[in-house]
């Protein structure tokens, strides 16, 4: 049954949603981690700093939203911090593959491709480069967060208040589920591996890899998009493709709960996991994995679904005319 946040029963008590949550607990984790290993830590106090202000920014917004309930105080606390918190997470990964997995894999991934599937796809892609495709696929890769945000932004405002949050739910243990794969199996993808004249090929050197012989060159927004992309420091994010694995999920999502948008949404969908291979951010094997992981995404969010409370409070002091309905 879904409800209006104008419109719950009221309570005394401070609430959090599942999605919230589960996001919490991977924060809290990993800073008691940090702080358990700080000599080890690279680059520590940015990354405490980051891991603190997620975890008060989500409690901050909560608070906010029980100080002035509105539906535009929940939607904000909901959707928007927790994207912000998911997102700045991605920030604090740098220091974790340092430590666990401090070699690239991106010749083991190579020689993944080379066995399954009897070559490389940015390879083969290279005579049907075009400045046009080139920038469709970019326009349609860069949309990667917009699509999640319409549907959850949909569901909230027409009175699916539950189907939101299960959304988020799924959305969190989405993306962290890939940022570990990052963490376990680091690795920089085609755009670096087969360009020797990238900063980032000296990082794995020559392991029979073939060559990029053409460069990959849109109309206008392409190179914008590829350029900044460039500038993130963090690249070591291939393994998984989460974007191929997330959109399957926005995708599922989005048939099971707004059939219309689906629609929509699927072409879209399609050109975005293409443009994983086109514009060489994948190896074709991150799309295999990608099928397992939307799989345990999937299942971990129903299985969670299932196990955790929809909510849990916590007492506040505050009036009853100051109670959050």
């Amino acid at each position: 049954m879904n409800s209006h946040p104008g419109h719950e029963e009221a309570s005394r008590n401070f609430r959090l949603y599942q999605g919230e949550i589960v996001l919490l607990t991977f924060y809290i984790f990993w800073l008691s981690f940090y702080l358990y290993r700080y000599p080890d830590i690279g680059n520590f106090p940015l990354s405490v700093t980051v891991l603190c202000t997620g975890i008060g920014a989500v409690l901050l917004g909560r608070w906010t939203a029980l100080k002035w309930p509105s539906i535009w105080s929940f939607y904000i606390s909901e959707m928007w911090i927790i994207t912000a918190a998911i997102i700045s997470f991605y920030s604090v990964l740098g220091p974790l593959i340092d430590l666990f997995s401090p070699q690239l894999k991106d010749a083991a991934l190579i020689a993944l491709d080379q066995r399954y599937f009897g070559g490389h796809p940015a390879i083969w892609l290279e005579p049907y480069i075009h400045p046009w495709v080139v920038e469709l696929l970019h326009l349609a890769y860069a949309s990667y967060y917009f699509w999640p945000m319409i549907l959850g932004t949909y569901l909230y405002f027409n009175g699916r208040q539950d189907d939101a949050r299960f959304f988020v739910l799924v959305v969190v243990i989405s993306f962290f589920t890939t940022y570990m794969g990052y963490v376990m199996v680091p690795a920089i993808g085609p755009r670096f591996a087969f360009d020797p004249s990238t900063p980032e090929y000296s990082q794995i050197g020559d392991v029979g890899q073939p060559h990029f012989a053409r460069e990959l060159k849109g109309v206008y927004f392409s190179q914008l998009i590829e350029g900044g992309l460039r500038q993130v420091p963090f690249k070591k994010d291939c393994f998984p493709s989460g974007h191929t694995a997330h959109t399957i999920t926005w995708l599922i999502m989005a048939w099971l709960l707004w059939r219309r948008f689906f629609w929509v949404y699927l072409p879209a969908g399609m050109l975005l996991i293409a443009a994983t291979l086109y514009c060489r951010y994948h190896y074709l094997i991150d799309l295999a994995a990608a099928i397992p992981t939307v799989m345990f995404v999937l299942g971990a969010s129903w299985l969670l679904n299932r196990v955790l409370p929809r909510t849990i409070e916590f007492p506040v002091r505050q009036s009853s005319s100051e109670a959050w309905r």
